[in-house]
């Protein structure tokens, strides 16, 4: 065997790649079915401190279970939460922007109402961004604590995710953040409010969220979002709603 013939057939720079490419995955912790079978065969076995498994499907479920476990990965809901509110302002909110924030059972509280479900978390939100020009989704001081509840969502009793009351499990966190929401009114709504109106709507508040690391990722199974000041008028909204709006400070 040539030189050149022993460099084409060698197999180390293709297997140092796999290794290479294998543990870079493991980062981004999007270990679904798709991610074991890109390094594993079908029957593949995998040792590891924590157990034994075989098999693609199982070595997929182990691999995510145990990445739920370290805060070195949970970074990526911090990641969640940026570019969910960039989102906002991009006002591309249909059902395939749902599933990359939510789960496809997850709750949404807002002032405006309580919805579960992607489709119509994707529908409610289209119609809450749709009654402003634009929009500005700003977040602050994120608090993350593994696998604890943040409770009904409502009014939180702190500023921080409450401490867990039994072992987290893997691969679930508790959030909270400040957010500051600037909303620019429609002409139309300008025209309903009378010359005296304010084209700004902003208001101040308190994020909470569950999340859960999934096959593709972080995503929110539970968001809440509770108002704490707010300057300028609301947009015109339904009558039914307009009952139902919190009364907060400002004006």
């Amino acid at each position: 065997m040539t030189s050149s013939t022993y460099r084409r057939t060698d197999p180390g720079p293709a297997l140092a790649d796999l290794v290479s490419r294998y543990f870079a995955s493991l980062d981004d912790c999007r270990t679904d079915l798709e991610w074991a079978r890109r390094f594993f065969t079908e029957d593949a076995t995998t040792v590891t401190p924590i157990g034994t498994v075989a098999g693609v499907a199982e070595i997929a479920a182990h691999t995510r279970t145990a990445l739920g476990r370290f805060a070195a990965t949970q970074h990526l809901s911090a990641d969640l939460v940026s570019r969910y509110f960039a989102s906002l302002d991009d006002r591309r909110t249909d059902l395939e922007w749902a599933r990359r924030f939510f789960t496809e059972d997850a709750t949404t509280v807002t002032p405006i109402g309580t919805v579960a479900g992607v489709a119509e978390i994707a529908a409610h939100t289209r119609t809450a961004l749709g009654r402003f020009a634009a929009t500005q989704h700003l977040s602050a001081d994120l608090l993350l604590s593994s696998g604890t509840p943040t409770g009904t969502g409502d009014r939180p009793e702190t500023r921080e995710p409450k401490e867990p009351a039994e072992p987290a499990e893997p691969g679930e966190v508790s959030l909270a953040w400040n957010a500051l929401m600037t909303h620019i009114h429609r002409a139309s709504t300008l025209e309903r409010r009378g010359p005296e109106a304010a084209p700004l709507f902003t208001v101040g508040g308190r994020c909470r969220a569950e999340a859960r690391l999934t096959e593709r990722g972080w995503r929110f199974t539970r968001l809440s979002i509770t108002p704490l000041w707010h300057t300028g008028q609301p947009p015109v909204l339904p009558e039914e709603l307009e009952r139902e709006l919190p009364q907060i400070p400002g004006g």
